[in-house]
């Protein structure tokens, strides 16, 4: 269970970025801000593959030994760019969700679903590095992070409802109901570069499917608990 700050208990737990130090200076920090625009830019219109610190560096206009001095090579970066989007969605979910609290759990997946397939269809960095394959070891470790963010989102969601969906830690439910409903979007993606209307639907589905499994348990518990 969450504490009482929720959203922001979420966005703390862990650091997928790989920064050597946090900016400080003002200077350094507008700077890593163009930096992060520039690889986000970057990303969204030749994909992470090609992407290297001197072409960002050149890009945002930066020294690309200042971009040296906070991030160790392009892995890094990118993964601080993914963070920064994950914190976008999770800012999203929260606000979509907590709209939601006294609905079904399942009106509340949709929900979660068309608002994570929106921001990825308008945010095409976000996309690639998220739901594109990793590019790196470091990469995937990284995205399983997030997504396990995203599943503690779930979680805290689950248990303010009117109606509570308890969701276990062992196994993580809510992580694994994140993982089924972002492989329908990764295999929207993969196939159409985007997250369609049908496979929207089918994130839903597979999801709440999942969820409902684990219903009566979560009924009993909030029959003892009251």
């Amino acid at each position: 269970m969450l504490g009482a700050n929720g959203k922001d208990d979420v966005l703390a737990e862990g650091n997928v970025s790989r920064l050597r130090a946090a900016p400080q200076q003002e200077r350094s920090q507008a700077r890593m801000e163009a930096v992060l625009r520039a690889a986000d830019e970057f990303v969204a219109a030749h994909g992470p593959e090609r992407a290297s610190i001197p072409e960002i560096a050149e890009l945002a206009g930066v020294p690309r030994a200042s971009v040296y001095q906070f991030y160790p090579d392009k892995y890094a970066l990118l993964s601080h760019v993914a963070e920064r989007h994950l914190a976008s969605i999770v800012d999203l979910l929260f606000s979509a969700g907590s709209s939601l609290l006294t609905r079904d759990y399942r009106q509340v997946v949709s929900m979660l679903v068309e608002t994570a397939a929106d921001y990825f269809d308008t945010h095409p960095a976000a996309a690639t590095l998220l739901l594109g394959g990793p590019f790196s070891r470091a990469a995937y470790l990284a995205r399983e992070e997030q997504i396990s963010r995203l599943g503690t989102a779930l979680r805290f969601l689950g248990a303010n409802l009117a109606r509570p969906l308890i969701m276990p830690e062992a196994p993580d439910v809510a992580v694994i109901a994140a993982e089924i409903g972002l492989a329908c979007m990764r295999l929207g993606y993969y196939r159409e570069g985007r997250v369609s209307r049908p496979m929207r639907e089918q994130a839903v589905i597979a999801s709440c499917a999942y969820l409902k499994l684990w219903e009566e348990s979560s009924m009993r518990w909030f029959s003892d608990h009251m």
